[in-house]
């Protein structure tokens, strides 16, 4: 208890009335529109982790494994067949993203089968690296339909690009080639139409092959609108490598909360990392902990972001004093971070990880 003129008053009184002046302060300040204006683009202690996603749906680094293990029975992966005897193994010999590749070579013939891919618009992307002194034949195959021990003509190819010692890539039976890059890591991608039927295989950047997706490994036009399986076969050839193997959604939103900031209220940028446009994207912001006599909760509605576009959100309104926890929804994002309220102000803002 304080004495003060002869009356008393609580230490919980005096605390209150201490932080109504600095509020007060505060208020008196935000009514200067220059200060205000130079407070709104100030970021006191910026957001430097960015969690990364993208339009994957599936994705394969083989970075997971044990060096050295057997592919056969790791996360889908199988021999063709469901032989082990035609296994691949994972390797530390050479990789694009650390510290693990898959090594293909002899009778390696591992498949890894999808499902739910019937219709849409996709991009099956494969990096490989075929050294220098690299022998004999290898192949990139995607299929519309393949069954574990099944009668062989029942499977159905619709992509098969071999890799030729002799210096070519080819895609079978079309008798279309590009020259064989190697000694360095090479992106394969597949952009796959299948409500078009459709899919264009680019080598290193280059269109190798176009066609329709069902008109199968002879042009028999009996393949299936599906993407069913991947296979990297060697035809005794010696030892290439894959890795960063991916299934990519053409037309996915991803939204993200890149960064909350401090400064003039709280803030926070949104952006699209997909590759639709995203519309109608709730958004809220909320803060726990402190004095908190206006702004405890924002929130609100983006109505368009197109992809790779960025938008920022702000509370309305804030005042208050002492430590916070900032919690931030756009959509089905979230991020949390810690901030000092001062008045209008919000100092010190860091990313809880």
């Amino acid at each position: 208890m304080i004495i003060q003129g002869g009356t008393y008053m609580t230490t919980d009184l005096y605390r209150k009335g201490l932080v109504f002046g600095i509020i007060c302060l505060f208020i008196g300040i935000c009514a200067i529109p220059s200060l205000s204006n130079d407070l709104d683009s100030m970021d006191i202690v910026p957001s430097v982790t960015k969690h990364l996603q993208s339009n994957d749906v599936w994705f394969e680094d083989f970075d997971s494994y044990t060096n050295g293990s057997s592919i056969h029975g790791q996360d889908g992966w199988k021999g063709w067949y469901n032989n082990p005897v035609f296994t691949a193994y994972v390797t530390d010999i050479r990789c694009r993203s650390s510290p693990h590749s898959l090594e293909i070579k002899g009778q390696s013939d591992p498949v890894h089968e999808f499902s739910g891919y019937t219709s849409g618009e996709w991009i099956f992307t494969a990096w490989q690296y075929i050294p220098t002194d690299f022998s004999g034949w290898s192949y990139f195959i995607l299929l519309s339909h393949y069954e574990d021990g099944g009668v062989y003509e029942l499977n159905k190819w619709a992509v098969q690009i071999r890799f030729n010692s002799s210096g070519i890539v080819e895609s079978d039976y079309d008798d279309l080639q590009l020259p064989l890059i190697t000694g360095r890591w090479i992106e394969l991608r597949t952009e796959i139409d299948l409500d078009s039927d459709w899919f264009e295989f680019y080598y290193d950047g280059d269109l190798l092959i176009e066609k329709k997706w069902t008109a199968g490994l002879k042009n028999l036009n009996d393949s299936i609108l599906n993407i069913c399986a991947v296979n990297l076969c060697s035809s005794t050839g010696t030892s290439i490598y894959y890795d960063d193997l991916s299934i990519q959604d053409v037309k996915l939103t991803v939204v993200e909360i890149e960064k909350i900031k401090g400064g003039f209220r709280v803030s926070a940028d949104i952006t699209n990392n997909g590759t639709a446009i995203a519309t109608d994207i709730d958004w809220s912001i909320d803060l726990e902990g402190g004095l908190i006599l206006a702004g405890e909760h924002s929130e609100g509605v983006i109505d368009e972001l197109a992809p790779g576009g960025t938008k920022t959100i702000r509370q309305t309104t804030l005042y208050g004093i002492g430590m916070t926890t900032i919690t931030v929804i756009v959509g089905d994002a979230t991020k949390q971070a810690t901030g000092f309220i001062l008045g209008p102000l919000v100092l010190g803002v860091e990313e809880i990880s």
